[in-house]
């Protein structure tokens, strides 16, 4: 009877350690080579080349994605390696909704990141300083990238970003620049996969402080950024291919970013529906920059007015 009884604790055991690891799976995602042009490279003397392969790729960018992709421990990322090895046995070139679905078989990845780079440019000017025999060198560059989150399971795409990314800077190597560039475009990058893949979202309201599920290292947003909490509604299908589309969303409150911590953010609610509470799992949306404020005339009892909805 004692015998049966641990047999009984064990397996009980085992299937709560089953369930709990199943609920911890982090989906697996793959970043293929991005394809480029050579005439989309366009770089100063005392730059480093951009690599090309054969097949017109590069992995200029897929590099320091993956590499990012992995710090943010959301997900498991498929190694270069392997992702080499399948798609030298067949070119993935142009990709469709079925080579996505079979890619990701063949790479047990959920999903895949694909991506075009339409320009890298990187270039040097020397400016004379009034007044002297000097001049002031400076360093500026634009990389535009167009990037798709294809989900594997379905083929369908989930995220589509076209990033245009310029930067100026004084003194430096046209190399270290470059850098440079490549980083912040590659931080805009993986903040759009975040969002796409697990969407910004409230973790707890006490009063009128919100907490939601982004810290510091990736969050796509600043201090004194309004954003807005929407609830989800039905779901959306195509009228002639029952596709589905997404979901209804419907704004119920502005919030306004006041602390960003290691791993979540503290925001304060700037106005909100009287009909609507604001929950738990509800979704969150910034801008992916904070607009630039408009100009306007003063005029006799004008005043600065907030974002309001319409409720």
């Amino acid at each position: 009877m004692r015998c049966s009884s641990m047999w009984i604790v064990i397996v009980i055991g085992c299937l709560m350690f089953a369930g709990t690891a199943e609920a911890q799976k982090k989906p697996t995602i793959a970043v293929l080579d991005f394809t480029v042009e050579s005439t989309a490279v366009k770089l100063s003397a005392n730059s480093s080349s951009v690599e090309i392969g054969p097949g017109g790729t590069t992995s200029f960018l897929s590099s320091d994605l993956i590499t990012a992709l992995v710090e943010t421990r959301k997900f498991d990322v498929v190694e270069r390696e392997r992702l080499n090895d399948v798609t030298r046995e067949k070119q993935f070139a142009n990709l469709t909704a079925g080579d996505a679905m079979e890619l990701g078989k063949l790479l047990k990845a959920d999903y895949l990141i694909v991506g075009k780079l339409e320009l890298i440019e990187v270039s040097e000017t020397n400016t004379p300083i009034p007044y002297t025999n000097l001049e002031k060198h400076f360093v500026s560059g634009r990389l535009i990238v167009n990037m798709r989150v294809v989900d594997s399971t379905t083929g369908k795409i989930v995220s589509a970003k076209k990033l245009n990314k310029t930067a100026k800077k004084e003194s430096g190597t046209p190399l270290a620049f470059l850098d440079t560039l490549k980083g912040l475009a590659v931080k805009d990058l993986v903040n759009d996969v975040l969002t796409a893949v697990f969407p910004i979202k409230v973790v707890s309201v006490t009063g009128d402080e919100v907490i939601i599920n982004r810290g510091s290292e990736w969050t796509g947003f600043s201090v004194g950024q309004e954003g807005r909490v929407y609830i989800q509604g039905d779901v959306i299908l195509d009228p002639d291919t029952n596709e589905e589309l997404g979901r209804q969303e419907t704004p119920i409150a502005i919030i306004k970013v006041v602390e960003i911590l290691e791993k979540l953010t503290k925001t304060t609610v700037v106005e909100k529906s009287p009909e609507r509470t604001i929950d738990k799992g509800q979704i969150v949306r910034f801008n992916v920059e904070p607009p630039a404020p408009a100009e306007r005339k003063e005029t006799p009892g004008s005043s600065e007015k907030p974002l309001k909805l319409n409720w």
